[in-house]
């Protein structure tokens, strides 16, 4: 009875409407009407679920990699600004990280380096230091100690190596205060301690005595 009162509901749209005035047809035809556009109406099972879930989990991502790019900005100045410098220059204002030279007198007549030195043929060929550390507590190297033997004067002498150990340390805003280098001369060990001050405008490696 219902079924065939469905029926004729879809085939004659007349007898459908909650305003119809036919006796006994009213209610079923109205029940009728109300479930089928209901069932139009509805939507395949779970569509909006899937899309809600899926948009949350784009929105999370993008929230994650944009957190990940914020913090690795933040973290590289600060790392980079953390690493401590190390005075290169004798009377100047050079500091670097991880120098591959230190001048370490103002007249040029100590140079701490490397192995292959040319005379005549500028700082670069004194060779480099190997660093074996170089953090906020120190800087520990080796290489050669270069001594100009200024004969028959220090602008036309030659230079000496002897092998060398690098240690500075005394961080202070960011810069190495102290330096200490061994070296062996004649069979002999030796030390050239030195500390960094200020000299009007630009900075020196004191002798300690």
């Amino acid at each position: 009875m219902c079924a065939a009162i469905d029926r004729r509901a879809f085939a004659r749209a007349d007898l459908c409407p909650e305003t119809t005035s036919e006796r006994g047809c009213a209610s079923p035809r109205r029940s009728a009407c109300v479930v089928s556009e209901r069932a139009l109406k509805r939507r395949p099972v779970g569509t909006d679920d899937v899309c809600k879930g899926t948009d949350r989990l784009k929105s999370s991502m993008r929230n994650l990699l944009a957190g990940l790019v914020v913090v690795l900005m933040v973290a590289a100045p600060a790392n980079a600004a953390a690493k401590p410098r190390l005075l290169a220059r004798d009377s100047s204002n050079v500091l670097m990280l991880r120098p591959g030279q230190l001048v370490i007198s103002g007249d040029g007549s100590e140079i701490v380096g490397g192995t292959g030195w040319t005379q005549g043929s500028g700082l670069a060929s004194f060779g480099r230091i190997r660093w074996s550390a170089f953090n906020q507590r120190e800087a520990v190297g080796r290489g050669l100690l270069w001594l100009n033997d200024c004969d028959p004067n220090c602008a036309e002498g030659g230079f000496r190596q002897h092998a060398a150990w690098i240690h500075a340390s005394s961080v202070k805003q960011n810069r190495y205060q102290r330096l200490t280098v061994r070296y062996m001369d004649d069979g002999a060990v030796r030390y050239d301690r030195r500390i960094m001050r200020r000299h009007g405008t630009y900075w020196a490696w004191d002798i300690i005595d």
